[in-house]
């Protein structure tokens, strides 16, 4: 997860939960939260209905992987052990313990090919990629 602070504003890509960035938002007092996953995969989204739990966010996300959000076949939330099949035993015992459940959550905002704004007096450029998957953007 990257995040990225300006005053009271933040910007997340691959958001996941995280107790340190948790505490660093609070203390930081933020106030509007981007959120900016690069595709729908689980490992790239699993944050973000906890910071929508938490904090006023906004998702931002490309046609495909905003449909492939609220489908855990899609996001492979449903298979995300299957993933790790191949790594090694301990690997594969901690993703066992994530224990890991169907997850489904949705954008608030929808880009066709790309999408350009200032955040914070920078310029965001997202531009949609498929590739890993149908859903992938550049930011």
């Amino acid at each position: 997860m990257y995040v990225l602070i300006s005053d009271n504003r933040a910007l997340i890509i691959e958001p996941c939960i995280d107790q340190d960035a948790f505490n660093l938002l609070k203390k930081r007092e933020i106030s509007d939260i981007i959120i900016l996953p690069t595709h729908e995969h689980y490992d790239h989204i699993s944050g973000i209905n906890w910071l929508k739990d938490n904090f006023n966010c906004k998702v931002i996300a490309t046609e495909e992987c905003a449909r492939n959000l609220y489908n855990p076949k899609l996001n492979f939330s449903n298979h995300f052990e299957v993933l790790f099949l191949f790594h090694p035993e301990d690997v594969q015992r901690q993703v066992r313990d994530l224990n890991v459940q169907p997850y489904l959550c949705y954008a608030d905002e929808i880009l066709k090919d790309e999408l350009s704004f200032s955040w914070q007096e920078h310029k965001v450029e997202i531009i949609k990629t498929p590739g890993h998957s149908q859903g992938s953007v550049c930011i």
